[in-house]
């Protein structure tokens, strides 16, 4: 049976589980569509919100779900879920609890929002925020010793997790490369190229040879372009070097 949504995104579990995210709810789908998770008004044990923007998993096997109103953790053998929201002092508008992208690393969940770079301790259950200076969406993370390449609908930035800070450039402005574009996902592949998928221009392959965005060489497909070719949503690739787009 086909999950009858638009999928939003979807994450393999470490038993081999498919969990797939929607504007409507979670589902899990093993062989068949096994169970259906979404928010219920009346029930503060459901999900957070049903529309859901990622999901990942950590050590011990817990789902965490990136949803429009924050962040909701289940537990796939109670079936337990506990939700998570910004404290008011760290919200900056309405969107701040969208969050878009979700990335695990040290027992840190960051989250990429409508508004901020944001830090979820798993141990202390807490929220670190950093704000972009634009206020722009994230929308895919990538990090590369210990600096995040951060997505946006406005170009990429770059984070780096010890100084805890976004990197500027010689005029103490935020550094960004191809600026203005949006950005939908970075993948590094097995030569050590990155690629970037954009919604209006297609891929970008960048060789960050000599340093991150330092004499790169940028590429993107001009030959037989339609409005439709150009909007690239996710890239993947196979063991054997193949990519999917």
């Amino acid at each position: 049976m086909l999950v009858p949504e638009f999928v939003q995104t979807f994450h393999e579990d470490k038993q081999g589980n498919m969990w797939i995210g929607t504007p409507n709810g979670l589902y899990k789908f093993t062989d068949k569509i096994e169970k259906h998770y979404k928010h219920d008004e009346a029930d503060s044990r459901s999900l957070i919100h049903s529309r859901v923007w990622d999901i990942t998993e950590d050590q011990q096997g817990n789902i965490w779900i990136g949803t429009s109103q924050g962040l909701s953790k289940l537990n796939p053998n109670t079936e337990e879920i506990s939700n998570y929201v910004l404290p008011k002092n760290l919200v900056e508008d309405i969107s701040s609890n969208e969050f878009r992208k979700l990335y695990l690393h040290n027992n840190k969940l960051w989250i990429g929002s409508s508004s901020a770079l944001n830090v979820f301790d798993l141990k202390t259950r807490q929220f670190t925020t950093y704000p972009l200076k634009y206020n722009i969406k994230i929308n895919n993370l990538l990090l590369i010793d210990d600096k995040f390449l951060v997505a946006t609908m406005g170009g990429v930035y770059q984070f780096d997790i010890l100084s805890k800070s976004f990197l500027t450039d010689e005029n103490d402005e935020l550094w960004r490369s191809l600026a203005n574009i949006d950005i939908r996902q970075i993948l590094l592949d097995q030569s050590g190229l990155l690629w970037m998928a954009s919604r209006d221009v297609g891929v970008y392959k960048i060789d960050p040879t000599g340093g991150l965005f330092k004499k790169q060489n940028i590429s993107n497909a001009d030959d037989k372009k339609n409005e439709l070719s150009q909007k690239i949503w996710a890239i993947e690739f196979d063991d054997q070097g193949n990519s999917f787009i």
